[in-house]
């Protein structure tokens, strides 16, 4: 009786900002220029189920319910986002529903590409002829209102029409989609409600995630909001693909690297904890594993003697040798095959050719690898901004209302978080941190090289390295950002009182809310 009591008292009390919120609802989609109004009975019902809810649950006055209202931020306006966005306009949703659906089957190697799957999955297929404005140019898109998607039955994938050897290990980060899917199939015989709940569950590692990340936190727990609530964040993650967990992982990395600037000092078990969260890196973006080394370039003091700082690189070098032994295990899946007489299709020796021709350009022509390098940083920084200010995947159109309040609202965010930091960073880890990033992003922009639909040799620069590729330094942008905005407005160090910090935490939630919220109602009305 006390929590029924608790909750209605908090909506009760939230009550100006659910009308607000309401409001905002019903006029968000005239910041949208190209269409007359619509309005969508059901989308708009479950929006405002999903506000009563959130402000029933949410305790806005209460700093250390930071962790429990990120993850309810995420999850009720995550799921809005997961309905609302229509079926395969996540960004190669298909590809990776593709995955999914395997692993959902009990299948543990890779065996098929998604054409030879076609012919095997009915629901695969089905689900592939489905409306798309951007991939049909239909004149609608597949959601919660089209007919032929909600009749749609699940079928079981005859894998006896096809039998090929195994040419890899499938990926772990789609267990949480395959295992929604499962569900989805226990509980109904309708194919979407398997197809959202694999977007549910995807959704629902990257708020567990995030909630453990601020849980752990000690002095970095508005930065790692601001991550959570990028506004992209929420809409990527509300679909099939690997970047919840890249997301998720990328959190739990910052809240423990932070820990360890916070307190100076480095233990053996925080350097494991970390070391295991980078080398996951490797099932997702594997060039981020690099931060792995951050913790090494700290002063001495920060271990407790030289022989723990030479454990240190014996483990983060034993971590770098699981991470190679994964990205080649397709190769070595390829041997084991071979050894046993049989052979799949090899593709691991056309994609070694094309990396030794690329290689070898790059080598034999400096000076344009050199330029090429350039214009291609210098269009990360691009691809990051326009991420952060267009982050509907495949939206008809930009919507500059939105972008415009996206970058404000984020300014606003970073200013506060970086004013009220109270973590220092040591010259020594600054430098690692920018010779990690930089590795790093010339990592992803030779992976992205690799891709012939972006790049073939001799272009000027390499497109395709898109801005939520980097999520990882948003992570950074308080930690170096802090002490010019602490000298600019003459920051006076002194602790904050508990009615002082609940204030800003208070603001810096809400503000995210808001531009989490706005972006979700566009995006309703936008894909519409």
């Amino acid at each position: 009786m006390n929590t029924i009591k608790s909750t209605i008292d908090e909506l009760y009390k939230n009550k100006t900002k659910l009308l607000f919120f309401i409001v905002i609802l019903f006029i968000s989609q005239f910041a949208i220029q190209y269409r007359t109004a619509i309005w969508p009975k059901i989308y708009i019902a479950i929006t405002l189920v999903i506000l009563v809810v959130l402000f029933s649950c949410l305790r806005l006055r209460n700093s250390n319910a930071l962790a429990k209202n990120t993850f309810l931020l995420i999850m009720c306006l995550g799921t809005i986002n997961l309905l609302a966005m229509p079926v395969r306009q996540d960004l190669d949703e298909n590809t990776h529903f593709f995955y999914a659906l395997q692993i959902a089957d009990g299948k543990i190697f890779t065996r098929y590409t998604e054409k030879e799957y076609l012919s095997i999955a009915p629901n695969f297929l089905e689900e592939t002829k489905l409306p798309s404005r951007p991939e049909y140019q239909s004149t609608r898109n597949t959601n919660l209102y089209t007919k032929e998607f909600l009749k749609i039955r699940n079928e079981k994938a005859d894998y006896s029409k096809l039998k090929k050897p195994a040419l890899g290990i499938a990926n772990p980060v789609y267990l949480p989609s395959a295992i929604g899917i499962s569900i989805g199939r226990i509980i109904s015989p309708y194919f979407f409600v398997s197809y959202y709940l694999g977007r549910f569950f995807n959704l629902l590692t990257f708020g567990f995630m995030a909630f453990c990340a601020i849980k752990i936190s000690r002095k970095y727990k508005l930065a790692l909001l601001f991550m959570c609530t990028v506004p992209y964040t929420l809409w990527i993650t509300a679909g099939y693909n690997y970047d919840s967990f890249y997301y998720g992982l990328s959190l739990l990395c910052m809240a423990q690297l932070t820990n360890i600037f916070s307190k100076k000092r480095l233990t053996f078990r925080e350097l494991i904890l970390y070391d295991i969260t980078c080398l996951a890196f490797v099932f997702c973006k594997a060039p981020v594993i690099l931060l792995m080394g951050i913790p090494l370039f700290l002063p001495k003091n920060y271990f407790n003697s030289t022989k723990f700082k030479i454990k240190s690189f014996i483990i983060s070098i034993i971590g770098l040798v699981l991470a190679a032994s994964w990205m080649i295990s397709g190769t070595l899946v390829s041997i084991f095959q071979k050894s046993f007489g049989r052979v799949g299709v090899d593709n691991t020796v056309q994609t070694q050719l094309t990396s030794e021709n690329r290689l070898s350009y790059f080598i034999a022509h400096p000076i344009s690898t050199v330029e090429m390098l350039m214009r291609s940083l210098f269009d990360v920084l691009a691809t990051i901004f326009g991420s952060i200010t267009s982050p509907h995947p495949f939206i008809q159109y930009g919507i500059s209302a939105i972008s415009l309040i996206n970058i404000f609202i984020i300014i606003i965010m970073l200013l506060i978080v970086s004013y009220y930091l109270q973590i220092e960073v040591v010259r020594n880890a600054k430098i690692a941190i920018i010779l990690s990033v930089c590795v790093i992003t010339i990592g992803m922009i030779y992976a992205i090289s690799g891709d012939g639909r972006v790049f073939t040799i001799g272009n000027l620069h390499v497109p395709g390295v898109q801005g939520r590729y980097h999520y990882y330094l948003l992570g950074f942008i308080p930690l170096f950002l802090s002490p010019v905005i602490k000298k600019t407005f003459s920051y006076r160090e002194e602790p904050l009182s508990s009615s002082k910090k609940e204030e800003i935490y208070s603001l810096v939630f809400n503000l995210a809310l808001l531009m989490v919220y706005i972006n979700t109602c566009v995006g309703i009305f936008g894909y519409l």
